[in-house]
């Protein structure tokens, strides 16, 4: 059967795996509800920490293999363009 019909039948497969592991280690390993209640709260802050990263420092803002954060470009009529608002 090919991946994409798959998904197709049931697009959040991903998802329900990923859940059916987590639910399987927390049985198999007998984990409390404060450990998965911690681990949450840290997966949760580090994937904010990333994505306020990302938005400041992310893909386009600045040149392949500079480690600066200084924008490459900018828009029409901004301080510092060459262009015109016009």
């Amino acid at each position: 059967m090919p991946v994409a019909f798959l998904a197709s039948l049931y697009p959040y497969w991903g998802e329900a795996a990923a859940f059916a592991v987590s639910a399987a280690a927390a049985l198999l390993w007998d984990w409390q509800a404060s450990d998965i209640a911690w681990g949450l709260w840290i997966s949760s802050l580090v994937t904010g920490w990333v994505i306020l990263g990302a938005s400041i420092c992310g893909p386009g803002s600045t040149q392949p293999g500079s480690t600066d954060c200084t924008p490459t470009t900018t828009r029409p009529g901004a301080p510092g363009s060459n262009r015109s608002s016009n």
